[in-house]
């Protein structure tokens, strides 16, 4: 017996397979008992299977694992549809001629040639999967670098929109400071109060007041600082302002249009038409400005 040959048939494959007959199978069973070189094949082509099943084991998602499944089953039925056809043969030499035919025919040929499709269906299932899972991760991975990138790329537009903001407010507040139509008045504590001090900017052409109040200490709860302006006998509202944040910048109140002095009280939140409340800051008009347009 050429042994070599044997090996190289292939029905050592389809025996680790599953894929051969019962009579396949006990002659290779047989032969291994008497030919240590086709049970070492044997075990090879075991081993073989075993290490490619751990390398590519992954569980497929539910409904291609019925499909493969389904499929299976239905290919089973086809066998046993077969098998039932036959048996239905009440002639004994029928059956045999009809044996004699399936033995003989080419598509006899093809069910162990069925097993491999169904093997290799499900290995390209598996690869398949294996495949969509990556592409999968890299895309979102790719998506969430994308998303940062968009996102920094906002932060960075928002930074510099916010820096460009301040850098314009702060160049209308030198230019307002500077002007010569600007008056300024220095508002200093009054007795009584904490250090404190606050600065008036009255435009004599527009003649609304700015306040500078980032020298005056955070109000109570349910407080607010109030402007007023002196003119002659009459102590009018100027407007309230705001603290925290807005404390550093120059702060747009109401429209004056003649002071000789200006004053802050500390009043109930909102403002009152008339002061209520204790004085914290008082100043003179001293500089003279050029009232000419």
């Amino acid at each position: 017996m050429d042994i070599q040959a044997y090996i190289s048939s292939g029905i050592i494959e389809n025996y680790v397979l599953g894929a051969t007959t019962a009579e396949e199978s006990a002659e290779v069973e047989r032969l291994a008992g008497e030919h240590p070189e086709i049970q070492q094949e044997i075990e090879a082509n075991k081993h073989a299977l075993l290490a490619y099943v751990l390398e590519f084991e992954q569980e497929p998602p539910a409904h291609i694992r019925d499909k493969v499944l389904d499929k299976l089953d239905q290919l089973a039925a086809e066998d046993d549809d077969m098998n039932f056809a036959t048996a239905d043969l009440d002639d004994t030499a029928t059956i045999e001629r009809e044996i004699a035919q399936i033995q003989q025919n080419p598509v006899r040929k093809l069910f162990p040639f069925k097993t491999y499709l169904i093997a290799a269906s499900f290995i390209l299932l598996v690869a398949s999967m294996s495949a969509n899972v990556y592409f999968y991760s890299k895309w979102n991975e790719t998506r969430d670098d994308l998303r940062s990138a968009l996102l920094d790329k906002q932060v960075m537009a928002s930074k510099l929109k916010v820096k460009e903001t301040k850098e314009a407010e702060m160049g209308e507040e030198l230019a307002l400071m500077k002007s010569p139509k600007v008056a300024s008045v220095k508002l200093t504590a009054v007795k009584g109060k904490p250090s404190c001090s606050a600065k008036i900017y009255w435009d004599t052409n527009s003649k609304f007041v700015y306040i500078d109040a980032s020298d005056l200490p955070e109000p109570p709860q349910n407080k607010q600082y109030q402007l007023w302006y002196i003119d002659g006998e009459n102590v009018v509202d100027a407007g309230v302002f705001d603290m925290g944040n807005k404390a550093g910048k120059l702060q747009k109140l109401k429209l004056v249009p003649n002071a000789q002095a200006f004053a802050v009280t500390l009043e109930k939140y909102g403002g009152v038409p008339k002061s209520e409340g204790d004085m914290y800051t008082f100043g003179k008009m001293a500089n003279k400005v050029d009232n000419q347009n």
